[in-house]
């Protein structure tokens, strides 16, 4: 199995590289910032999106995987209690089903949910995957 982590900070990837060689496993961390570089084509059999906001790349991720895509997205709720993330970085309520849904044609959603998470955000979680008719 081959897995890839991408991320703008340095900092992230030096402990994801630490944390993975304590685990005896081998990754590739790839240093990039997906608001400027261009996302990598895989294949990717699962993608995972965490607190990342780009509605371009997401919808450039549902294009271009090939099994199941995870995402965990702080919505505009979310301003309620916290001051950061600016409002840019915010999904709107049901933004992130609507997305999905318009790749209807390729990606099944297996759950989908927005709500107050017990790290204190709100959040939306989605779960996708590949439909096997296409």
């Amino acid at each position: 199995m081959h897995t890839s982590l991408l991320d703008v900070s340095d900092v992230a990837l030096e402990k994801a590289n630490e944390l993975a060689a304590e685990l005896g496993v081998t990754i590739e961390t790839l240093h990039l910032d997906l608001d400027h570089d261009e996302l990598p084509t895989g294949p990717w059999d699962l993608i995972h999106i965490g607190h990342f906001l780009n509605r371009a790349v997401l919808d450039r991720i549902f294009e271009i995987s090939e099994g199941v895509i995870i995402v965990a997205i702080a919505t505009e709720e979310n301003l309620e209690r916290h001051e950061r993330p600016p409002r840019r970085f915010l999904l709107e309520r049901g933004e992130l089903t609507k997305l999905a849904e318009g790749h209807a044609d390729r990606f099944e959603i297996i759950t989908s949910d927005e709500g107050w998470r017990k790290n204190g955000n709100c959040e939306a979680w989605l779960v996708a995957r590949r439909r096997q008719d296409v």
